[in-house]
């Protein structure tokens, strides 16, 4: 069985509006005063003021990306180079970041003469059992299977007719499931690393609130992963933030784009307190609920947040429809999928290797490169270096 190892660098950034709130909180005596959306006075809360710094406190840990794949953890280069040849098989769905990572690995593929292909399988347990049964029935089989958000229970029989026949099967995103001889090669997301960043979130919300965020969680529980998240969030808020409250709403991922909008206003009128939104789903979550908000006068009064930022995410950013998101940097975890395979066929032990950045107007910039933006600086050649592979 590939044992799998953990390392995770968090980055992020300070949040100078959280700070300013925090001041003012810990400057009232009594009284209220009036904020911008999300930030809450918290009725001069002194416990509400400590809890918001010691949370501003954690968010200047994430600062920033690791500078190297080195100080991620990522040091063992492989023996040999990779042979050539190799065809990769990756089965995704409609999300965009699902998309943009399968380009990032595209792209690593081609840079040790592989072939990469893109299955899709939609978000339904009907589609991920039809794409696998395509891929045991096809002439000749891929070299290696990614598989994205989809749950081991789905997929057992094939998962296994796979690996009994050597082709290793990855998964990323959505899946709580651990490695096992018939089960998953590796997960290289694992749920360790999505509670470690909601953590990371919920001290931005934390301290952006000035310690009481009241907080809508828009959950698919079709993905088992997004309990964990909602279960670290839950956690965060209890041992941290003793005046934050917390309030689910079911949605599913077909209600991304033309649903949502109007389904966002229906929840936020019904539940007045609310001054924050997160996902998990990332950021194509929010396709045109800014706009439905600013026809209800929502805008001025929540904020929009999200686990994932895809590519329209960093504009959203700029533009302030959007106030936080964590960068996935898509087209590294694409190159890291590829490292995963090279190291599988190797026989070496697969590496969870990700950095947690997250964004925000501070940092953000005015003209963000989704492509580049939070990733390890160079970490294209860093990779080949360690493959032994030269550009």
């Amino acid at each position: 069985m590939l044992r799998v190892l953990k390392r995770h660098r968090v980055g992020a950034v300070v949040v100078a509006a959280a700070l300013a709130v925090m001041a003012a909180a810990c400057s009232t005596t009594g009284g209220s005063s009036t904020s911008d959306a999300g930030g809450a006075d918290c009725n001069g809360s002194a416990q509400a003021a400590t809890d918001a710094k010691a949370a501003a406190d954690r968010v200047t840990t994430y600062m920033k990306p690791p500078a190297t794949l080195a100080a991620l953890g990522l040091t063992q280069q492989v023996a040999g180079q990779p042979a050539r040849g190799k065809s990769i098989t990756y089965v995704g769905n409609e999300i965009p970041i699902v998309l943009e990572v399968f380009n990032g690995m595209k792209e690593a593929a081609a840079a040790v003469g592989w072939n990469a292909s893109l299955l899709q399988a939609g978000n339904t347990t009907a589609g991920a059992v039809d794409a696998m049964n395509k891929i045991v029935q096809s002439t000749p089989r891929p070299d290696g299977v990614v598989l994205v958000g989809i749950r081991l229970e789905q997929v057992q029989e094939q998962v296994a007719t796979l690996r009994a026949a050597g082709v290793p099967v990855i998964v990323w995103g959505g899946s709580v499931d651990q490695p096992s001889p018939t089960g998953y090669s590796a997960n290289i997301v694992s749920p360790d690393f999505y509670s470690a960043r909601v953590r990371a979130e919920t001290d931005w919300l934390i301290a952006d609130s000035g310690g009481c965020a009241h907080i809508g969680f828009f959950l698919a529980r079709q993905f088992p992963v997004n309990l964990v998240m909602l279960d670290a969030m839950k956690s965060a808020l209890a041992t941290n933030c003793h005046e934050c409250t917390l309030d689910v709403k079911d949605v599913q991922v077909t209600d991304i784009g033309s649903r949502m909008p109007a389904i966002t206003v229906g929840y936020l009128q019904s539940k007045p307190d609310i001054d924050y939104l997160y996902t998990s789903l990332g950021g194509a979550m929010w396709a045109g609920v800014p706009q439905a908000m600013d026809g209800a006068g929502l805008s001025s009064k929540v904020k929009l947040t999200t686990d994932g930022a895809d590519a329209t995410t960093f504009q959203d950013i700029v533009d302030g429809r959007q106030a936080l998101a964590a960068d996935q940097t898509p087209i590294q975890l694409g190159w890291h999928l590829v490292d995963s395979f090279i190291r599988a066929y190797a026989g070496e032990e697969v590496q969870e290797r990700l950095p947690i950045v997250l964004i925000d107007k501070s940092n953000v910039g005015d003209k963000p490169d989704p492509s580049s933006w939070g990733v390890v600086p160079g970490f294209r050649d860093q990779y080949r270096s360690l493959w032994n592979v030269t550009q």
